[in-house]
């Protein structure tokens, strides 16, 4: 999927089975999320590395 623009995201449809997650194409990790019903949110997903012994 392309980098998201206000265009693509007003436009992505639901799919009313299950929920969804589209990758943005320009920022890894961030995704366009739809629920069922419709409604959308964002969500990052990230990994940290952390040291053994270190917070």
């Amino acid at each position: 999927m392309p980098a998201f623009t206000a265009r693509s995201v007003e436009l992505a449809k639901p799919d009313p089975a299950k929920r969804l997650e589209l990758p943005d194409a320009a920022l890894p990790g961030f995704y366009l999320v739809i629920q069922p019903s419709g409604a959308k949110s964002w969500a990052v997903r990230y990994r940290a590395i952390v040291s053994q012994g270190v917070v």
